[in-house]
């Protein structure tokens, strides 16, 4: 439970940033909508409820993610409406070598196409589909 939110946790991916570690929680909701979240580690260990701060119910638009992390996948359906977002990487190099890696879960979850963006220009760098057809 996230709150008052049932959701299945479909991925955990530690991760380090310049020496101070991470993880990455990717949940799926009934609605098959995404989201991830960054965790310190030590929050990650951490064996309470909650969201990206102390107290406060978190999401996908709110993560506190690190400065300098710029570059998030936003999650697309058949219908192309936007069903959640990637943690932010440093460049797009690390966003590809993610998605590269993440695919076939998002594919699984129901995400059919994904959208490169520069989180701090708001610039659309391109699309990708990630099935067949």
């Amino acid at each position: 439970m996230l709150g008052e939110l049932e959701a299945v946790v479909v991925e955990v991916r530690p991760w380090d940033v310049h020496g101070v570690g991470y993880v990455d929680v990717t949940v799926v909701y009934p609605d098959r909508v995404l989201e991830t979240a960054r965790l310190s580690r030590e929050r990650a260990g951490r064996p309470r409820g909650g969201g990206a701060r102390d107290g406060d119910q978190g999401g996908q638009h709110d993560r506190g993610d690190p400065a300098g992390l710029m570059f998030a996948w936003t999650y697309l359906d058949g219908s192309g409406e936007e069903i959640g977002r990637s943690p932010r990487f440093a460049d797009t190099d690390a966003a590809e070598d993610w998605i590269r890696s993440s695919w076939p879960e998002l594919l699984e979850n129901g995400v059919l196409a994904v959208i490169l963006v520069d989180k701090e220009s708001g610039e659309q760098l391109y699309r990708m589909g990630l099935g067949a057809g």
